[in-house]
């Protein structure tokens, strides 16, 4: 006895500066890994605003160029430069895709909050630039007006600069450069709106004064964030703007500007101008790409040296790890082997508190230990449940076949994982994420199971929770674009399936743009809150309605006979009891607002391949409807 008491303290004096060892090696390698991972992360996050910051140089071009090919009558090398702009816009875009598609996983795990925001504002960029080619082509064919079309390329370019300034908000180091990118890209989109107003009423025939008014706004908007940005940034950042934008370039723009508005917006001024501004604008990128080239030379040296400090502390914990299990081993080679002890050794490394609820149970089922967190998880106190069989947690959701297969795995497996729903001691219900280990003697025979689990209900109602929104419009809460084209998809195969005929109707607001300029986006988000109330009053209970973007909605009229005439009829009393309703004059805030509606209408399956197809010849047809006076309807096999 004396001897490994004797053995035992030597060896407890030799285990502290291993354990010592072991702790300072574990913090410092973790310390080295956050580094590691941190400047990874900023290396990303680099990447990707220079990537958003592309895109948006290019949509600005585009907006340039369409503004003078809206303006300057079509000509062939107005379309020719527009078309050559289109296929450089869509490479960046095919860029920024592919960045984000294959660095989704990465970009997650730099904070999940903000990752939530990021995700819900992407798909709302990836939602926008789904309409690109239907702006591209009505500028082509000049059945978008210039508002129209500017009005499509500021928000879209909102949302990547708002993206930026997310991006921006986690580096947490502005000063290195990442914010002054952001105010750049306000300074350049601003630059850029100048840009195409001032060409568009370079090239007008007529003269619009809300635009000139507009364009004077955005030079005083430029002054001030340009102000801001020498005022907010390094002075590196500094230095670097004064010597590409010199005083001679803040001059020569100066002086144009007021020749032009001297002349009263001569035709002459407009390729100097564009060509003018373009530079200006082109070299804002370049500011703002060197600025990104310069961050990402400064992370990518903390990268190097991190990675190089973290594989140091890897091998010195290796080496305490090593010292550690030697003498762990000395510890197996003292302790007193006999069964019982054995045993409690065993269930005590099972029993630790942690996060995790955790039940010991006997062959049988009967619970013999439990933790913290299972008291806290259930309700029930060791007191209550020790003694007591686990189906004290049964919820009665799950039937017998579903136990008998759990028993199966265990017995043959020795394990088994999966999701349950049990019941606390309060009667409430809740999911859980559960493994049980069976616990076997040196002869194979098992002697106990532990079971450990988590409460995953949080996690569920916000996964469902999720799901929801990112198929539901956040304004009118009525079903998106997304939830759309899955219920089209499934109406079209239900009604070749059953043999009926089922109705798309596109539905595009008469004079939505007016309110918003009359009365401002808080009138016209109230506009649309109540006409999305007035579409869910005026269909069936079975029909569905969608916002697809701005003022456009769907509806989705299902289970109608293949009689194509009486169909017509009962689908045409519904179109127009849906533009009446919305004809009818709405108060809001004390303003008497009276709107139309114009609808497209496409009947299928008919010949329709798929739900695009549909949506396209319901598209058409209400642009038909738009041609015809507006406030009616129109359906897709009258054009034909």
């Amino acid at each position: 006895m004396f001897q490994n008491s004797f053995k035992m303290k030597m060896f407890l004096i030799s285990l502290i500066p291993a354990l010592t060892l072991f702790y300072l090696s574990v913090h410092y390698m973790n310390d080295k890994y956050k580094t590691e991972q941190k400047s990874r992360q900023l290396m990303l996050l680099a990447n990707l605003t220079q990537q958003s910051s592309r895109l948006i140089h290019n949509l600005q071009a585009e907006r340039g160029l369409s503004a003078g090919y809206i303006s300057s009558s079509s000509t062939q090398e107005a379309q020719q430069r527009l078309r050559e702009q289109e296929q450089k816009t869509d490479t960046e875009y095919t860029n920024f895709l592919r960045f984000i598609h294959e660095q989704e996983t990465d970009i997650q795990t730099v904070n999940q909050l903000t990752f939530n925001h990021y995700k819900y504002l992407l798909n709302a960029i990836l939602s926008q630039l789904s309409t690109l080619q239907n702006i591209r082509t009505g500028v082509l064919h000049e059945t978008v007006t210039f508002d129209q079309m500017l009005k499509f390329y500021n928000k879209t370019n909102a949302k990547l600069i708002h993206l930026i300034k997310i991006i921006t908000l986690l580096f947490n180091n502005p000063s290195m450069g990442p914010f002054d990118i952001y105010n750049l890209e306000l300074l350049k989109e601003k630059a850029g709106q100048e840009r195409a107003y001032m060409y568009h009423l370079l090239l007008s025939k007529e003269k619009n004064d809300r635009q000139i008014i507009k364009v004077q706004t955005l030079i005083q908007e430029q002054n001030r964030l340009q102000q801001e940005f020498l005022h907010a940034s390094s002075r590196h950042n500094a230095r670097l703007y004064n010597s590409l934008i010199t005083s001679t370039t803040s001059s020569k723009i100066r002086e144009l500007r007021h020749d032009i508005f001297a002349s009263n917006f001569n035709k002459r001024y407009a390729p100097v101008w564009f060509k003018t501004m373009t530079q200006y604008i082109d070299t804002l990128e370049n500011i703002s790409l060197h600025i990104l080239t310069d961050y990402l030379q400064s992370v990518n040296s903390l990268y190097t040296q991190s990675s190089r400090s973290f594989y140091i502390s890897l091998g010195i914990w290796l080496l305490s790890l090593f010292a550690f299990a030697f003498l762990t081993f000395i510890v197996n080679r003292l302790i007193n082997k006999q069964a019982k002890f054995l045993k409690e050794l065993q269930i005590a490394s099972y029993t630790f508190d942690s996060h995790e609820a955790i039940i010991i149970t006997d062959p049988y089922g009967i619970i013999v230990k439990t933790n913290k967190a299972f008291s806290r998880i259930t309700g029930y106190s060791p007191k209550e449940s020790i003694g007591q069989s686990t189906k004290i947690l049964k919820s009665f959701r799950h039937d017998e076949a579903f136990y008998a297969q759990m028993w199966s795995e265990l017995l043959s497996k020795g394990y088994w994982s999966g999701e349950i729903q049990n019941r606390r001691k309060n009667g409430e219900l809740y999911f859980e994420k559960l493994s049980i280990t069976a616990i076997k003697d040196s002869q194979g025979n098992t002697t106990n199971y532990i079971a450990q689990f988590m409460d995953i209900t949080e996690l569920k109602r916000a996964k469902e929770l999720a799901q929801y929104q990112s198929e539901h419009d956040f304004l009118t809460d009525l079903p998106n674009r997304k939830a759309l084209m899955n219920k089209l998809k499934e109406e079209l195969a239900r009604a070749k399936r059953h043999h009926y005929l089922n109705a798309f109707i596109f539905l595009d607001l008469d004079g939505f743009k007016q309110v918003n300029d009359t009365y401002g986006h808080k009138i016209g988000d109230e506009l649309l809150l109540e006409v999305a109330h007035r579409l869910r009053r005026s269909i069936r209970e079975e029909d569905f309605v969608s916002r697809l973007s701005g003022d456009e909605f769907a509806i989705i009229l299902s289970n109608f006979s293949l009689q194509k005439e009486k169909t017509k009829s009962d689908i045409s009393s519904i179109a127009q009891k849906v533009i009446n309703t919305l004809h009818e004059t709405i108060e809001i805030e004390g303003h008497h607002i009276t709107i139309g509606a114009s609808l497209g209408i496409k009947l299928f399956p008919e010949d329709t391949p798929d739900g695009s197809a549909i949506v396209r010849d319901a598209d058409n047809a209400m642009y038909e409807a738009k041609k015809r006076g507006r406030g009616q309807f129109v359906f897709y096999c009258q054009m034909q």
